[in-house]
């Protein structure tokens, strides 16, 4: 890190980036490492103070939490403002992490605004945002603005076998899957449920070209908030039997469980027709995006993945 290499620590930080990108496991590594007795880029793992960052109990670390679907005035002045000028209680900086601070409503912004003009020389605010545009540009002047960025396929293949004991071609798949976002990835490989809705979708891809159309119908009846991570695994699915029928190499797929059916897959469909379901699934999110009648459109999807 940086910042802490060179000792520059700024008072505020915006960290910008999509859900599961890593912005929380910045915030606590930054926030450790800051208040890590041993002074390194990273935090030790084994003093007094990365223990207690570890568990959750550092007192000179604050989350700014808040229970409504918006942060607050109230909650940025009792939980932020009102703590600023309580000085560190075993530390050298306290930190204070305001998680989805896009949710602050203008009152909430303009509270911490003063806070950011004159802060305490020993408070580190971290703001944490998915999307910064809806904060004050005056709010983001007073940041060092930094991006979470996908990490590389490897990256997150190393994380996920070396934390979750997960097989080699289970992480890959979620790496993929994710696209860099590790969050994601870790999602994949941890939700149950989820884990059963994409073993009804390698079921149904198997089998597509031997299903009836109300069997395709009745498969396609899929809940609202699983569709986006069903159609994410129609496009993973479709990249490797492209993949296959370019190079015929099983060991440059993703799926390598699914081997097999996409072998056979690719054996049986031309390039103009996988061409077509690739785009097929990139009109199935804009037309679910817009309300869709969303079996309708799905129902239409699988059939262009079955397409020859």
């Amino acid at each position: 890190m940086t910042a802490l290499r060179t000792e520059n620590i700024s008072h505020a930080y915006l960290i910008s980036g999509e859900q599961g990108s890593g912005k929380n496991m910045f915030a606590d590594a930054f926030s450790a490492a800051l208040l890590c007795t041993e002074n390194g880029e990273e935090p030790c793992g084994r003093c007094k103070s990365c223990i207690q960052a570890q568990t959750g109990n550092h007192p000179d670390i604050i989350r700014v939490t808040h229970e409504k679907s918006v942060i607050s005035v109230d909650d940025i002045r009792e939980q932020l403002n009102s703590n600023v000028v309580v000085k560190p209680y075993s530390s050298e900086y306290k930190v204070f992490i305001v998680d989805e601070a896009e949710l602050m409503n203008e009152a909430a912004q303009n509270a911490l605004l003063k806070t950011l003009e004159e802060p305490p020389e020993y408070v580190v605010i971290l703001l944490l945002s998915e999307s910064e545009d809806v904060l004050l540009p005056t709010i983001r002047s007073r940041c060092v603005r930094l991006n979470t960025r996908p990490l590389p396929t490897a990256d997150v293949v190393e994380y996920l076998t070396a934390n979750y004991g997960v097989p080699d071609y289970r992480a890959t798949t979620a790496a993929a899957f994710s696209g860099g976002n590790l969050g994601a990835a870790i999602a994949f490989i941890t939700t149950d449920g989820a884990s059963e809705e994409r073993t009804k979708v390698w079921d149904f891809l198997r089998n597509i070209d031997d299903l009836s159309i109300p069997q395709i119908a009745d498969a396609m009846r899929i809940e609202a908030s699983e569709r986006e991570e069903v159609l994410d695994l129609f496009s993973l699915w479709l990249r490797d039997v492209l993949v296959f029928k370019s190079t015929g190499k099983a060991k440059k797929l993703i799926l390598q469980n699914e081997v097999h059916s996409i072998e056979k897959a690719a054996k049986v469909r031309s390039f103009e027709a996988l061409d077509r379901a690739v785009r097929a699934v990139d009109e199935a999110r804009r037309r679910l995006k817009s309300n869709v009648n969303a079996d309708i459109s799905l129902e239409m999807l699988a059939l262009k993945l079955r397409d020859r």
